[in-house]
């Protein structure tokens, strides 16, 4: 016995709204930037010595776009549908050359992308950059193993880690990237006044 083809239309139809609805639905992701840095104001005179900042080696979880999150333990996850607008190496690495800029001392600033020839070279590893949730709350933790390098012999002048806490408002993903960006303005700024005087106690120039 044949079927007539408008017997067979609304059977067609519920087989592809059931096809559908085996595959799960996209959700939007939310994409953020690291919000902007607060202007640093500094009294002191300039220094004569240029300075080229390395994106910091990362590995791979960090080196990547996603908000990293430690909810319980050793276990490190990620926001669900939020990312950062570049890898995260890459951004802290803008972050400092932002801070330094607008401290001023140093008037030449470049990032390993350029090819311009400078004194000494700020080389760096990334060992945290997530939130944590400490006692229940989220903080956000930041910590770069640092290496202040003369770039005309790669003698190391210093080496040291900093390491930057701050307690988000509320586990919101938009309150933690807040704390992300204070969090990176207190360590950038710690890492400036730590390479101006490393560069000062070993002399400003160096032949």
């Amino acid at each position: 016995m044949s079927i007539s083809f408008h017997r067979l239309i609304p059977l067609i139809i519920t087989l592809l709204l059931s096809a559908c609805s085996l595959f799960p639905e996209t959700r939007p992701v939310n994409v953020y930037m690291l919000p902007e840095s607060t202007p640093v104001q500094t009294q002191s005179s300039s220094v004569d010595w240029s300075l080229r900042i390395n994106t910091p080696y990362a590995n791979q979880t960090l080196d990547s776009t996603r908000i990293a999150v430690i909810p319980d333990g050793n276990q490190i996850n990620s926001y669900k549908s939020a990312r950062w607008n570049d890898r995260v190496p890459v951004l802290l690495r803008e972050r400092l050359i932002d801070t330094f800029r607008s401290d001023g001392r140093i008037k030449t600033i470049t990032n390993d992308n350029g090819l311009i020839n400078t004194d000494a070279e700020l080389i760096s590893e990334l060992r945290a950059f997530q939130s944590e949730y400490i006692h229940g709350k989220p903080e956000v933790r930041v910590q770069l193993d640092t290496h202040l390098v003369q770039r005309n012999n790669q003698q190391v002048l210093a080496s040291y880690r900093f390491e930057a806490r701050q307690a988000s408002k509320d586990a919101s993903v938009a309150s933690v990237v807040q704390a992300f960006g204070q969090a990176t303005d207190q360590l950038s700024r710690e890492v400036v006044a730590w390479a101006i005087n490393v560069r000062k106690y070993n002399g400003d120039k160096h032949d």
